[in-house]
C-alpha cells in the first residue's frame, strides 16, 4: 500500500516518496507544470495541479529544504470560501479522515515509519484538514 511506504501518486507514472529530490520533481511533467507557493531559499514549496489519492481528489502542496522533500500536504478540493466555510464540518471533516486512515493503516496518528511519519491535521488558519507527510530528510 502507498500510504505505509509514504508514496503519493501524482500521475499515472509520477510519484512524490522519500528520496525525492526537488531537481527531480521540477524536471518531471507534474513538477514543471506546479506553481511555485512559497520561496525562501533553502525552503520551496510547489502546489501541484490536482490529483486523485486513496478515492479523493486533492491539492497537494510539496515542501523542500535544501533540495530535499521534506513534507507533502493534501487538502481536499471543495467549493468553499471563506464566507462559506463552515468550521464545525471542517473539524468534523478531519476527525473522519483521522479515524478512516487509523483504520487503514491500523495505527494511532501520527503514525511514525522509517521514511517519516503521516498525520491528520486541522488548521485553524485556513479552516482546514489535511493529509500530512512528513519526510524528515529522508
Amino acid at each position: 500500500m502507498t500510504l505505509e511506504a509514504g508514496i503519493v501518486p501524482i500521475s499515472a507514472t509520477e510519484r512524490i516518496g522519500p528520496g525525492l529530490t526537488e531537481a527531480a520533481f521540477r524536471a518531471s511533467p507534474r513538477g514543471a507544470g506546479a506553481r511555485e507557493f512559497v520561496r525562501n531559499d533553502p525552503h520551496r514549496s510547489y502546489v501541484l495541479k490536482p490529483i486523485s489519492f486513496e478515492g479523493r481528489d486533492w491539492i497537494a502542496v510539496v515542501y523542500f529544504t535544501d533540495g530535499r522533500l521534506m513534507r507533502a500536504s493534501l487538502s481536499r478540493i471543495t467549493d468553499r470560501t471563506w464566507l462559506t466555510v463552515d468550521p464545525e464540518y471542517e473539524q468534523q471533516w478531519t476527525a473522519a479522515l483521522k479515524a478512516e486512515m487509523e483504520t487503514r493503516l491500523q495505527r494511532k496518528l501520527p503514525a511514525t515509519f522509517p521514511w517519516g511519519e503521516i498525520d491528520v491535521e486541522y488548521d485553524q488558519r485556513s479552516i482546514s484538514g489535511y493529509l500530512i507527510f512528513s519526510y524528515c530528510g529522508r
